[in-house]
């Protein structure tokens, strides 16, 4: 029973606070005792679980969002900035394959700690260092691709080059066999034409 009245207080102690709409509902269905089978606490309060992904998906997401889209519940985690735990569940479902078990961990995202949770916020578009790392790594490889690129062309021009010379040179040499062949078939005819004719 005290479990139940915690609750409740702490449910409108944070519908007073000004939380962003996602953490509030996030709160809520951890400590929903339906969610239970769904999504929990672990590592002491520090970490949250989803066994399946699947499961949460149909149960949990319609019920508290306007979606039923695993993908856009962990890019709204993202957003405010839980880091993703993934651990393989060791144990063997009906099925007997190994079950992905998806955890989350935030460091003002804490069971039976509400006081942090005003100090998560949603994460702004500004790039950070590593998507600048990323976009210099990026502009740098253009640029290998572009340099690498000119060299290949230029090499395959010169080759091309190569090619032409040596076949306008089998031209040449075809053509002078072809004049030489035409004066040995004239010269050819001319004997014929003395012995016939």
């Amino acid at each position: 029973m005290e479990n139940i009245s915690t609750f409740d207080s702490t449910e409108s102690a944070l519908k007073k606070r000004p939380l962003p709409s996602f953490i509030k509902k996030l709160w809520f269905i951890l400590n929903d005792a339906a969610s239970q089978e769904h999504i929990f606490w672990v590592d002491n309060g520090q970490v949250i679980c989803v066994p399946n992904a699947s499961n949460f998906s149909k149960a949990i997401l319609p019920k508290y969002f306007k979606h039923s889209n695993w993908q856009s519940f962990v890019r709204q985690l993202n957003l405010y900035g839980f880091r993703k735990v993934y651990r393989l569940n060791l144990s063997y479902d009906d099925t007997v394959e190994k079950r992905a078990v998806w955890q989350f961990k935030h460091d003002c995202f804490r069971k039976d700690n509400t006081e942090k949770l005003c100090e998560i916020k949603r994460r702004t578009a500004k790039p950070n260092q590593d998507q600048q790392r990323d976009q210099e790594a990026d502009s740098s490889d253009q640029q290998h691709k572009s340099d690498y690129t000119s060299e290949s062309i230029e090499q395959t021009l010169s080759e091309f080059s190569d090619r032409l010379d040596r076949v306008d040179k089998k031209r040449k040499d075809l053509w002078e066999q072809t004049v030489e062949l035409n004066r040995v078939q004239a010269k050819q005819q001319k004997v014929s034409f003395f012995f016939i004719g």
